[in-house]
């Protein structure tokens, strides 16, 4: 049997792939994922179809280059892609229904075999009549068995036999018929018995339909003088007629189940398509990530660009500032658990989201928004980020959080990434310090990389100065918001996220800092 499918290499794997989801409930929401929903990217429909994906997203290093290698072919080969998806729209699934009134069943499920015959017919000249063009060069193992499919002489040579055994039943109204269906070779094999006479049946033998019609070996019962036998003869020939219209039913939906679903599977590579053109138009640098097994626990990206940022200007035809842009570098070799704290507006959430959309696509198989992209396939992306409060509830902002940690932390799994954003901010610094410090250390135990962006200074402090207790051979890291001296005691950000000290009440400078700007501007 030929398995066609865009996203999985075997049937086996789909199901496997599928049985669990690899995501956090709130991952595509914290990531802000429906804002890519635009003429550019992608529709809602395509949305909803690749949320869907999302939720089982691939782990294994196979599927994903797997994946890589079928974007490519799209990428490579827009004209065949283009026939193809016009050849599983244009596929028919059963003939119009037509109103027969009183006409005898035997004669309506004659005229629907023939119907069903004309389906099949022009499914298969549709299918198998299409050529590659001169350009087409397909190297994804996908891409490859449909066009190897397609294109094979002997499914073109069993589809035509099919039609014509089936028209010669049609056209002998015989009552014999053997029939053996496999797909992927359409039909093994296709015999059916042209008798003649729907009247006249032969008697079966162990190698086959005894035809010998001498008359003291008779192997034919006439049923012309037997009204008896010729009502049975009859019963036969609305039965077979019954099961070939199965059958060739069977045949048909097969085919159609296989390209439809390779059509819905397309729409998941038009959205990586259109990501990659968005990235050309603004010049943004894209890189195919290099995919690692979990066990090397590695996560470097180089120019990392904020993607959803560059989005956010576009909608607001506001070009221009996506030139100003700053990208980020980062790698996880110093320490997997990266504190992130720094001024506000100074770029720690866009670099985390940036992070995050970065691992996704990754293992989505798309390209990554990068100079390169290295990192191992994380076996579970989950984020936390900070709750708003709840009006109307007696559930208070810390509380959620709270519950969403303890979701998390069941959720978990060895070699993760979890994604955690401004969260215990509504508690005191001493109490948030100590609650952040107890979830690290149990989620550091999964082996993860934990990115966490946080006001909290003591617990980035405790990062920088190597206090914060983890296990064996974990460490974690203290990164900033880099800050630049300007004229006039200004103050700046450049929004690149660098290695360093955490600053002391930082908050406190920055409410300074704005209200001297704000003095010095209406002077």
């Amino acid at each position: 049997m030929i398995y066609l499918d865009l996203l999985y290499p075997s049937k086996e794997e789909r199901e496997k792939c599928r049985s669990n989801k690899t995501i956090g409930d709130r991952l595509v929401e914290d990531l802000c994922l429906q804002e890519f929903v635009c003429s550019d990217i992608m529709g809602k429909k395509e949305y909803e179809q690749l949320c869907n994906e999302i939720n089982y997203l691939p782990v294994d290093e196979k599927i994903i280059r797997y994946r890589q290698e079928v974007l490519q072919d799209f990428i490579n080969n827009p004209g065949f892609i283009r026939r193809l998806l016009d050849i599983c729209e244009r596929l028919q699934y059963r003939p119009p229904d037509k109103h027969y009134g009183r006409t005898p069943y035997q004669v309506i499920m004659h005229e629907k075999l023939k119907e069903y015959i004309e389906l099949v017919e022009g499914n298969f000249k549709l299918l198998f009549e299409t050529t590659l063009s001169a350009d087409t060069e397909l190297k994804s193992e996908a891409m490859t068995k449909i066009a190897a499919f397609m294109n094979n002489p002997e499914h073109r040579k069993n589809a035509k036999e099919i039609i014509v055994l089936l028209t010669a039943f049609l056209d002998a109204q015989a009552v014999g018929y053997s029939l053996k269906f496999t797909y992927g070779k359409l039909m093994n094999l296709a015999q059916i018995a042209e008798l003649g006479s729907e009247n006249v049946i032969p008697l079966l033998e162990e190698r086959g339909w005894r035809r010998n019609k001498t008359i003291d070996k008779e192997h034919y019962i006439d049923a012309t003088i037997n009204w008896i036998l010729g009502n049975n003869l009859n019963e036969i020939y609305q039965k077979t007629l019954y099961k070939l219209c199965d059958f060739i039913q069977r045949i048909n939906n097969r085919l159609l189940f296989t390209f439809k679903q390779i059509l819905y599977d397309s729409s998941y590579y038009h959205v990586a398509v259109n990501l990659n053109k968005f990235c050309r138009k603004y010049n943004i640098a894209v890189c195919r990530p290099n995919i690692l097994s979990a066990e090397e626990e590695k996560l470097e990206a180089k120019e990392l660009f904020p993607i959803y940022l560059a989005l956010q200007y576009h909608k607001q035809n506001q070009p221009d500032r996506i030139k100003s842009i700053q990208s980020n570098n980062y790698d996880n070799s110093q320490g997997k658990i990266a504190i992130i704290t720094g001024v506000n507006s100074g770029g720690k959430t866009v670099f985390l989201q940036s992070l995050g959309l970065a691992q996704l696509f990754a293992q989505l198989g798309f390209f990554v928004p990068a100079a390169s992209y290295r990192a191992s396939a994380a076996q579970y992306i989950g984020s936390l980020y900070a709750m708003s409060e709840d009006t109307g509830t007696v559930h208070g902002k810390l509380e959620k959080e709270l519950v969403c940690i303890r979701q998390t932390s069941q959720q978990i799994k060895k070699h993760s990434l979890i994604l955690i954003n401004e969260i215990l901010a509504s508690t005191s610094e001493e109490d948030g310090t100590a609650i952040a410090a107890d979830v690290i250390r149990v989620f550091a135990h999964t082996s993860s990389n934990i990115i966490f962006v946080t006001h909290l200074y003591d617990l980035a402090d405790m990062a920088a100065t190597g206090k914060l207790t983890l296990p064996e051979g974990e460490r974690a890291v203290s990164l900033i918001t880099e800050r630049l001296q300007q004229h006039e005691g200004g103050r700046s950000v450049t929004y690149h996220i660098i290695p360093g000290k955490p600053l002391k009440d930082i908050w406190e400078k920055n409410l300074i800092d704005k209200y001297i700007a704000g003095v010095n501007g209406a002077m």
